[in-house]
Protein backbone atom coordinates (compact mmCIF):
# COMPACT_ATOMS: atom_id res chain seq x y z
CA UNK A 1 0.00 0.00 0.00
CA UNK A 2 1.58 3.28 -1.05
CA UNK A 3 1.49 6.54 0.91
CA UNK A 4 -1.51 7.90 -1.00
CA UNK A 5 -3.54 4.74 -0.33
CA UNK A 6 -2.66 4.97 3.38
CA UNK A 7 -3.85 8.58 3.54
CA UNK A 8 -7.08 7.68 1.78
CA UNK A 9 -7.69 4.75 4.13
CA UNK A 10 -6.97 6.91 7.18
CA UNK A 11 -9.41 9.57 5.96
CA UNK A 12 -12.06 6.91 5.27
CA UNK A 13 -11.64 5.60 8.82
CA UNK A 14 -12.28 9.11 10.18
CA UNK A 15 -15.69 9.30 8.50
CA UNK A 16 -18.84 8.70 10.56
CA UNK A 17 -19.71 5.03 10.75
CA UNK A 18 -23.01 5.37 8.89
CA UNK A 19 -21.30 7.22 6.04
CA UNK A 20 -18.65 4.48 5.79
CA UNK A 21 -21.40 1.84 5.72
CA UNK A 22 -23.32 3.77 3.06
CA UNK A 23 -20.24 4.21 0.86
CA UNK A 24 -19.44 0.52 1.15
CA UNK A 25 -23.02 -0.55 0.41
CA UNK A 26 -23.38 1.46 -2.80
CA UNK A 27 -21.65 0.11 -5.94
CA UNK A 28 -20.36 3.58 -6.79
CA UNK A 29 -17.21 2.43 -8.60
CA UNK A 30 -19.29 0.66 -11.24
CA UNK A 31 -21.35 3.85 -11.59
CA UNK A 32 -18.11 5.78 -12.18
CA UNK A 33 -17.17 3.35 -14.96
CA UNK A 34 -20.63 3.73 -16.50
CA UNK A 35 -20.41 7.53 -16.35
CA UNK A 36 -16.94 7.41 -17.90
CA UNK A 37 -18.18 5.28 -20.80
CA UNK A 38 -21.23 7.49 -21.37
CA UNK A 39 -19.00 10.56 -21.51
CA UNK A 40 -16.38 8.87 -23.71
CA UNK A 41 -13.57 9.26 -21.19
CA UNK A 42 -10.24 7.54 -21.68
CA UNK A 43 -9.15 4.96 -19.07
CA UNK A 44 -6.82 7.58 -17.57
CA UNK A 45 -9.65 10.11 -17.35
CA UNK A 46 -11.92 7.47 -15.80
CA UNK A 47 -9.26 6.81 -13.16
CA UNK A 48 -9.00 10.54 -12.41
CA UNK A 49 -12.80 10.75 -12.19
CA UNK A 50 -12.75 7.97 -9.60
CA UNK A 51 -9.99 9.69 -7.61
CA UNK A 52 -11.74 13.08 -7.67
CA UNK A 53 -14.95 11.38 -6.55
CA UNK A 54 -13.10 9.67 -3.69
CA UNK A 55 -11.72 13.07 -2.66
CA UNK A 56 -15.27 14.43 -2.42
CA UNK A 57 -16.75 11.34 -0.74
CA UNK A 58 -14.01 11.14 1.88
CA UNK A 59 -13.97 14.85 2.60
CA UNK A 60 -10.57 15.74 1.15
CA UNK A 61 -12.07 18.28 -1.26
CA UNK A 62 -14.89 20.78 -1.12
CA UNK A 63 -17.83 19.66 -3.31
CA UNK A 64 -18.00 23.21 -4.73
CA UNK A 65 -14.60 22.61 -6.35
CA UNK A 66 -15.70 19.39 -8.06
CA UNK A 67 -16.49 20.86 -11.50
CA UNK A 68 -13.29 22.90 -11.56
CA UNK A 69 -11.31 19.84 -10.51
CA UNK A 70 -12.90 17.85 -13.35
CA UNK A 71 -11.97 20.52 -15.89
CA UNK A 72 -8.38 20.62 -14.62
CA UNK A 73 -7.75 16.91 -13.92
CA UNK A 74 -9.73 15.32 -16.75
CA UNK A 75 -8.92 18.00 -19.31
CA UNK A 76 -12.55 18.37 -20.37
CA UNK A 77 -14.68 21.45 -21.04
CA UNK A 78 -16.77 22.96 -18.27
CA UNK A 79 -19.89 21.75 -20.10
CA UNK A 80 -18.68 18.12 -20.10
CA UNK A 81 -17.52 18.45 -16.49
CA UNK A 82 -20.96 19.75 -15.49
CA UNK A 83 -22.64 16.82 -17.23
CA UNK A 84 -20.31 14.36 -15.47
CA UNK A 85 -20.87 15.99 -12.07
CA UNK A 86 -24.65 15.92 -12.54
CA UNK A 87 -24.44 12.19 -13.31
CA UNK A 88 -22.21 11.56 -10.29
CA UNK A 89 -24.61 13.52 -8.08
CA UNK A 90 -27.59 11.54 -9.32
CA UNK A 91 -26.04 8.07 -9.42
CA UNK A 92 -23.64 8.22 -6.49
CA UNK A 93 -23.87 11.12 -4.06
CA UNK A 94 -27.67 11.17 -3.80
CA UNK A 95 -27.83 7.38 -3.40
CA UNK A 96 -25.19 7.46 -0.66
CA UNK A 97 -26.99 10.35 1.07
CA UNK A 98 -30.27 8.37 1.02
CA UNK A 99 -28.47 5.34 2.43
CA UNK A 100 -26.99 7.47 5.24
CA UNK A 101 -30.46 8.83 6.04
CA UNK A 102 -31.79 5.28 6.08
CA UNK A 103 -29.02 4.17 8.43
CA UNK A 104 -29.57 7.18 10.71
CA UNK A 105 -33.27 6.48 11.20
CA UNK A 106 -33.96 4.80 14.51
CA UNK A 107 -35.04 1.23 14.11
CA UNK A 108 -38.74 1.15 14.72
CA UNK A 109 -39.84 -2.07 16.22
CA UNK A 110 -43.42 -3.06 15.81
CA UNK A 111 -45.43 -2.49 18.94
CA UNK A 112 -45.67 -5.56 21.10
CA UNK A 113 -49.16 -6.87 20.71
CA UNK A 114 -50.68 -8.07 23.87
CA UNK A 115 -53.19 -10.84 23.98
CA UNK A 116 -56.64 -9.59 24.99
CA UNK A 117 -57.33 -9.89 28.66
CA UNK A 118 -59.71 -12.69 29.47
CA UNK A 119 -61.55 -12.15 32.71
CA UNK A 120 -61.52 -15.04 35.12
CA UNK A 121 -64.52 -17.31 34.67
CA UNK A 122 -65.27 -17.48 38.38
CA UNK A 123 -66.39 -13.82 38.69
CA UNK A 124 -70.10 -12.99 38.76
CA UNK A 125 -71.64 -11.30 35.71
CA UNK A 126 -72.79 -7.74 36.39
Amino acid sequence: MNEEDKLIQEQFNKLPENLRKAINSVPWKSSIKEIAVLNKLTPEQAEMLEMETVFILYGFENPQDYIGNMVRELGVSEEVATTIVESVNEKIFEIIALKVDELNKPIQSSPISKAPEIPPANLPMV
